[in-house]
């Protein structure tokens, strides 16, 4: 392998540099766009690409009740898939974008949900709770994802695990009327 210059390796710094610089100016003129286009939605709605606070069961008024959940088990991980299901998201690739699930345990010991949307150009996004801004996360969230420990949510709690549920699939069909909105 040909040895660097110092100059050369200058140059490749910048240029990694001005990319780097470039993909932090386009994830946050999106953000800005998608907040503007999102302002009412929570995580699932805004996964949904809807801007309503939504509910996984709410289809069929089958909402998981989080109040009473303190531990994340395998049976509220199952819960909660099957609640998004049974609102339409698919576990097939259908060739729509995924949807990664999660959830969150928090300090005070209670449970909710999360969700991350695949955007167009497969980079991944978020939105905590119905207030506040979108955030761009370019690494696929994914089984050893620990992003949100640590982080205090719209609500003032704060996330102390995340357990990865699986990924599903949006269905083209899913629109406001799907939830009776």
């Amino acid at each position: 392998m040909p040895k660097l210059k110092h100059y050369q390796i200058q140059q490749i710094i910048n240029k990694k540099s001005q990319s780097d610089k470039i993909a932090e100016t386009k994830n946050r003129l999106r953000s800005k766009l998608e907040t503007t286009r999102f302002p009412r939605a929570n995580c699932y709605g805004y996964a949904l690409h809807l801007d309503y606070v939504l509910t996984p069961g709410a289809v069929n008024n089958n909402e998981i009740d989080w109040d009473n959940m303190h531990v994340i088990d395998a049976t509220r991980i199952k819960e909660l898939m099957d609640a998004c299901i049974a609102d339409g998201l698919s576990s097939l690739n259908i060739g729509t974008y995924k949807i990664a699930v999660f959830i969150n345990q928090y300090q005070a010991g209670g449970l909710d949900y999360h969700f991350y949307r695949q955007d167009p150009d497969s980079s991944w996004s978020h939105k905590l709770g119905n207030t506040g801004k979108i955030m761009m996360q370019l690494p696929c969230p994914k089984i050893t994802n620990a992003c949100l420990v640590g982080v205090t949510d719209h609500l003032g709690h704060t996330i102390t695990q995340q357990a990865f549920c699986g990924y599903l699939y949006m269905n083209p069909a899913i629109n406001a009327e799907t939830f009776d909105l």
